[in-house]
């Protein structure tokens, strides 16, 4: 969301319409999202652009300017048609950069997580210990799928995901590796395990998956 202000000629009536349109890309188009063309309103709509009229003083007007949360991520062209008695005056506001969208319904939001506990295989624990814990050991896996709805599995590497995980270093813009924090070292044993904790549950990878020995679930991933 961002705020701007018009200066026009005169005070806008109510009557006038003022459409804005936003574009991004060398061949912008509304199919692919790349445009939008929408009108001042008066509330803001969650799944579309929209343009509200906060404020209007004299020939001033202040638009305030939301983005779906699905918008495209780019640089954007913004311009203003302001129809008014059969009349239309098209103009160039400028441009400006959409880097992420603040508005995201979180789907792919990550909340606490005790990074013992993933090293750990500690994944009964609350929060999202399980889901970080699939991102940095899952298998990449090639499937074959039949006609049939059958598959079968052609290629896998146990090592190609969660490696190189970083942080930024303290007073530095240098790298810090941080992937022992995560996971112990490929190919140190298959059994997840931790001996000092009681509430430890060990996971054993086999050929379908990890494991949970004492509750019974299976993690897929693919």
């Amino acid at each position: 969301m961002f705020t701007f202000m018009l200066e026009l000629n005169c005070p806008l009536d109510s009557k006038d319409t003022l459409i804005f349109t936003v574009e991004t890309g060398p061949q912008a188009s509304e199919a692919l999202g790349t445009k939008a063309v929408f009108p001042t309103s008066e509330l803001e709509v969650g799944n579309a652009w929209t343009a509200v009229r906060a404020a209007q003083k004299g020939n001033t007007v202040t638009i305030k300017v939301t983005s779906p949360p699905d918008a495209v991520i780019g640089r954007y062209r913004l311009s203003a048609r302001l129809s008014s008695r059969r009349k239309h005056s098209d103009r160039k506001l400028g441009e400006f950069v959409l880097l992420f969208n603040p508005w995201c319904p979180g789907v792919f939001r990550c909340g606490p997580a005790s990074v013992t506990a993933i090293r750990e295989g500690d994944v009964h624990l609350a929060h999202d210990g399980p889901f970080v814990f699939a991102e940095v050991n899952a298998d990449y896996i090639t499937w074959l799928w039949n006609e049939d709805d059958s598959r079968e599995r052609v290629y896998s590497d146990t090592k190609k995901i969660g490696r190189c995980i970083s942080t930024k270093a303290v007073g530095s813009d240098s790298r810090v590796d941080i992937t022992g924090l995560y996971k112990y070292p490929e190919g140190k044993g298959s059994t997840v395990a931790s001996a000092a904790s009681p509430m430890t549950r060990p996971l054993q990878r086999d050929n379908r998956g990890w494991r949970d020995q004492a509750l019974s679930r299976m993690f897929w991933w693919w």
